[in-house]
């Protein structure tokens, strides 16, 4: 009897693991190819509110596509260039004092968190892959959105330690983050 469920809880920890690898595979080919693809000629901005002013999606991914021309091959490249782009998003559309509390729900709550609108972005990615010929599945959004949520926790947390942890002022902050440490949090992905 033992043995029968040391055999089970051995499958079930493999088909675990084959399901984390085929997510992750998945996950990678939304981002494969994001950064090299023409910008949508079509404005994608996020509208201003009361905590920050917006910011043009086209103009930030011109200016990083300009900064990474030629430097992405690999996945691990595609992922920073996607980190850097949702990152300096951040950074660009909403006021300092609130970075910290960003934020991309998959169920509404009422807590101090800004929920950051996912939804424009997740639809500038999508115009950006039409625009490079390379169409999108229909498990395209939330694939994006599990990635949105690990680097927004990731963005969060290196922000928390910057500025509580070392007392650093936010104007300390440098934007885009490559880190290996942080990019190893994109395992974090499996066990949601």
């Amino acid at each position: 009897m033992s043995v029968a469920l040391a055999n089970l809880t051995e499958t079930v920890k493999l088909m675990r693991a084959a399901q984390a690898n085929t997510d992750d595979r998945t996950r990678a080919e939304t981002v494969v190819g994001f950064g090299t693809f023409p910008c949508p000629t079509q404005e994608y901005r996020l509208r201003g509110t009361e905590y920050g002013k917006g910011v043009s999606l086209n103009k930030v991914y011109k200016e990083l596509s300009e900064r990474y021309r030629g430097r992405l091959h690999s996945e691990a490249d595609y992922f920073s260039f996607f980190t850097s782009f949702l990152e300096t998003v951040c950074m660009k559309a909403y006021d300092k004092p609130n970075w910290p509390y960003l934020t991309v729900r998959m169920k509404k709550r009422k807590n101090e968190k800004i929920e950051l609108d996912h939804e424009r972005i997740i639809a500038f990615m999508k115009a950006c892959h039409d625009e490079g010929g390379q169409p999108v599945d229909y498990r395209f959004e939330d694939n994006t959105l599990k990635l949105f949520i690990t680097v927004l926790n990731n963005f969060r947390r290196r922000i928390k330690r910057t500025v509580l942890e070392e007392g650093a002022d936010l104007d300390e902050f440098s934007e885009g983050s490559s880190s290996d440490e942080e990019c190893s949090d994109m395992t974090e992905i499996k066990t949601e």
